[in-house]
């Protein structure tokens, strides 16, 4: 009987920590925006970040130029 209730408190102390660490890690976005979004660049014409590691509101020029905070992408 004890070693029930042992292996009881166990399993919830588990879960909670699990429960957490889960709600304490923030969940990464992969994507900014489902669809490319057109901007434009001082250069060229581009699209709004939406490909991984790619900021969401800087505009990306065709032409490998940026602009930061782009009022098209906020």
């Amino acid at each position: 009987m004890n070693v029930k209730r042992l292996f009881l408190k166990f399993a919830m102390l588990t879960l909670g920590l699990a429960t957490l660490r889960a709600a304490a890690t923030p969940t990464p976005s992969y994507l900014c925006r489902d669809v490319a979004v057109p901007c434009s660049t001082d250069t060229s014409f581009g699209s709004c970040g939406y490909e991984y590691g790619e900021d969401c509101h800087a505009c990306y020029g065709g032409d490998g130029s940026m602009v930061l905070n782009s009022p098209d992408c906020n």
